[in-house]
């Protein structure tokens, strides 16, 4: 503070930043500000700047979590488990760092699997795939074999593509039964 009052002073006088500098270097010797920092002052002064304080920086906001907050997001996870940050973001009106933490932090939640569904295993009849052994394990598996016409001359569901359309269509949904899933690709 005490050489920047020095740097005020000089650039009133009318001294370059260059004297100013200088000056400042002879008095306090290596406990002088750098070289830069005198410019940058005297250049603020000259520019009508009057205060000799820091400008107040705007930095990373502090993350505030209230208990309204830790209970907002409890019941809406209690409502709704499968429900993705940026849907607790929208409905919640709180930022999605705020809401990971309390989720991690406050209600200790872990993501176990992004994707947990059931495995459907499709395939083309091959005797492999359609022995007796087989087929008993699958079902101890509880894995839904897909059925798969014989010798069909049609393509197979695996050779279709999910077209762009579809997919942007769906990533905004949020299905909570099997028939909303049949409504939606019906409309």
């Amino acid at each position: 503070m005490e050489q920047r009052a020095v740097i005020k002073f000089n650039a009133k006088l009318g001294k370059s930043a260059s004297e100013t500098f200088r000056s400042i270097q002879q008095v306090y010797g290596s406990q002088c500000l750098g070289r830069t920092a005198v410019f940058e002052w005297h250049k603020r002064f000259l520019k009508g700047r009057e205060t000799l304080e820091d400008d107040k920086k705007s930095g990373r906001p502090i993350l505030v979590r209230t208990s309204e907050m830790i209970e907002k997001v409890r019941n809406f996870v209690a409502n709704d488990c499968n429900a993705s940050l940026k849907m607790m973001e929208e409905a919640l009106n709180i930022t999605r760092e705020t809401i990971r933490t309390i989720l991690h932090e406050d209600l200790g939640k872990t993501k176990i699997c992004a994707k947990h569904d059931k495995i459907i295993l499709l395939h083309e009849n091959a005797r492999p795939h359609v022995a007796t052994s087989v087929k008993t394990y699958m079902e101890t598996l509880n894995w839904e074999v897909l059925p798969y016409p014989p010798y069909s001359p049609n393509i197979a569901p695996s050779d279709y593509h999910l077209f762009r359309s579809m997919a942007h269509g769906l990533s905004e949904q949020h299905f909570t039964s099997y028939e909303d899933i049949k409504n939606w690709i019906d409309n």
